[in-house]
């Protein structure tokens, strides 16, 4: 049943196309935009910046990974859809999501730990019944996005490969970055089993499941 299995429903839908989710551990840097334009609901620059530093950079217990982003507001929906091959970047698979402005602070907050590997808990969609696939309307492919602020009517095209700490930086080597970006390259490439499983919620009834089993027999 769907208790055993770790998944369950989201949302109604019909009962032969049920969309489900699972908690798994991805790079924010390696989710896309599904819209152009994203509009702040932030009243002002210092209010969104204050959101971005509220995300904090927990240890992870994942050998892919260097830090966990823990943020105030729920896990973000993911899903896989496909790119046409004649897009700017080539086409295939990536991880999409709707919650544009959310992600925009993930990736901000990723970015400023660069090149630290950092990874988010979403909740990863699957099935046929979902609505995502059929509103992504992204010029770019998803690797941009143009943020609205309402308080002085500009518009900032955020791309985090263009944001990232330049190499040669004093907390930036070669190699630290080459390590960050192949990390956020094969999270783009991973289908949902292939992500890691995220660590259970402190406090939750997985959680504390997992606390209460014995440990394993010595042999």
């Amino acid at each position: 049943g769907l208790a055993g299995s770790g998944r369950w429903p989201l949302r109604s839908a019909p009962p032969a196309m049920p969309i489900y989710a699972e908690q798994k551990l991805v790079s924010p840097l390696a989710l896309r935009f599904s819209q152009d334009h994203v509009r702040s609901t932030f009243q002002s620059q210092d209010e969104l910046e204050a959101a971005i530093a509220k995300i904090e950079a927990e240890p992870v217990d994942c050998a892919d990974y260097d830090v966990l982003l823990k943020a105030d507001f729920p896990a973000i929906e993911v899903q896989r859809a496909r790119v046409p091959e004649d897009a700017d970047d080539g086409g295939g698979e990536f991880w999409f999501s709707m919650a544009g402005l959310l992600l925009y602070c993930l990736q901000r907050a990723a970015v400023n730990l660069w090149p630290k590997r950092a990874a988010v808990a979403v909740e990863a969609l699957f099935g046929e019944g979902g609505d995502l696939l059929r509103k992504i309307d992204s010029s770019t492919s998803g690797v941009c996005v143009g943020l609205l602020c309402p308080w002085d009517g500009h518009r900032e095209v955020w791309s985090w490969r263009q944001a990232v700490v330049p190499t040669g930086h004093r907390r930036c080597r070669a190699e630290e970055a080459s390590l960050a970006a192949a990390q956020v390259a094969a999270d783009e490439g991973k289908a949902l089993h292939q992500l890691h499983d995220a660590p259970p919620e402190p406090g939750s009834l997985q959680a504390l499941l997992a606390a209460a089993e014995p440990p394993p027999c010595a042999t």
